[in-house]
């Protein structure tokens, strides 16, 4: 395991707060990552991402997206549910990061 390199608290976890989450846990950092809800709602909604940030993304949820389109189409897709649910089992797995559900923030000290 790498050694520490610091402590985050990370108060939201939707695609971004698990995305950073998940990054700084692979990058040696300690991360507690508050969310609100228990669960979240399925939607149908999907998402576009760029090839650099779908690499990205990929890597940090252990699955490739589909491709929307033939080329020139640069682009590929995933329903947000599809790409939460994924990052959010990377994160319950992850050594160096607690998900805690069910936590409103009261404030800020």
């Amino acid at each position: 395991m790498t050694p520490n390199r610091g402590t985050a608290v990370i108060v939201g976890a939707s695609l971004s707060g698990l995305m950073t989450g998940l990054a700084l846990s692979r990058a040696g950092w300690d991360v507690t990552l508050l969310e609100r809800v228990g669960s979240f709602p399925r939607t149908g909604a999907a998402i576009g991402l760029d090839d650099g940030l779908l690499g990205r993304l990929a890597r940090l949820a252990g699955r490739p997206a589909f491709p929307l389109g033939p080329p020139p189409v640069a682009q590929q897709g995933a329903t947000w549910s599809e790409l939460h649910a994924r990052l959010r089992a990377a994160a319950e797995a992850a050594p160096r990061l607690a998900l805690h559900h069910d936590v409103p923030l009261r404030g800020v000290v």
